[in-house]
Order: C-alpha cells, then structure tokens, then sequence
C-alpha cells in the first residue's frame, strides 16, 4: 500500500495543477492482471428456461422446498404437478406458443404455480397487478393482447376484462 502513497504524492508534486482524478496509481501489469486475471468469471452452463430448470430439480429433489409463502408451502415436487396440471388445462383452452395470458394475483404459491403452468404451455404471462386501477388493468390487459386471465376467485368482482377467458385458480391443487 506504500508504494501507491508513494505514486500519489510523486505525481501530485510533479505537477500540483494537474487533475490527479485521472492518473493511474495502478501500473500497467497490475491493471492487467486485476483486469483479466482476477475477473475472470465465466462460467459454462447449460442454458435452459426457467420452467425446465425447476422440472429438473423437482425430478432431482421433489421432496426439497421450492415456495415459502407465509404458512404456505410447496415441496419442488408439488410445484411441478400443480405447474403441470395447470399447463395441460391452459394448453386445452387453446394456449399455445406465444400466447399471452394476464396474472391477476397476488404474491402467492399460486402465483408461482400460475408462472409456470403459463411457461410450460408455451405462452407469456402478463402481470396484472391487483389493487391497479380498473383502467389501468383494462389497457394494460388491452395493449398485450390478452386472451386469458388467471386470479383467485376474489379478484373477479370488478375485474374489466371483456372478451376474455378467465381462470379461477381456487382449488387449483387438485385435478
């Protein structure tokens, strides 16, 4: 640590006027290795969607925790069963590639659940964040393109979702 007092003060009385913010205390060698050596973090891995990651461990861990929601818990096992049962229902209700279908939920297990189950038929899931503005949910809804809405059956009083298929999650760990 000395020697990069000792380069301070060297080059602040060379020449006091000079903006020092700008001038190295670092030598070359030692910007290289900091720079090349001991920031080398790539790492290799498998690139994989989310969904198919948590499928994995699930098969790996079932009986591991995988979602902790106040007193709710779902074991990587029971995520995935529920994700896919979800899945196959919104694949049947003509999800498909790219489809968007709104999440009108609250910070949940089912939340969770519904994420994956709308990853696993292949759509996107647009959140529809409850407590927003009648208003705001029915642009937002609109400007997506919406087709379905997954909610708990207490967010469907008053939700402005014409034209749309709705899909209460209540009950949803069962068949």
């Amino acid at each position: 640590i000395g020697r990069y007092y000792q380069r301070a003060f060297e080059q602040l009385l060379a020449d006091p006027d000079a903006s020092h913010f700008a001038v190295p205390l670092l030598e070359a060698q030692e910007i290289a290795m900091l720079r090349d050596e001991r920031n080398a973090t790539d790492a290799s891995y498998e690139r994989q969607p989310v969904h198919r990651l948590i499928e994995a461990h699930a098969h790996r861990a079932p009986e591991a925790v995988a979602v902790v929601c106040g007193e709710a818990r779902l074991s990587y096992g029971q995520l995935d069963a529920r994700a896919n049962r979800l899945s196959r229902y919104l694949i049947e209700a003509g999800v498909e590639l790219g489809s968007r279908v709104g999440l009108h939920l609250a910070r949940s297990v089912e939340l969770v659940v519904a994420v994956l189950g709308v990853l696993k038929a292949g759509g996107c899931y647009v959140p529809l964040e409850p407590g927003l503005p009648r208003e705001r949910l029915s642009a937002m809804a609109a400007d997506a393109g919406i087709g379905w809405v997954l909610l708990m059956s207490e967010g469907l009083e008053g939700l402005p979702l014409g034209g749309v298929d709705v899909v209460c999650l209540d009950g949803a760990g069962s068949d």
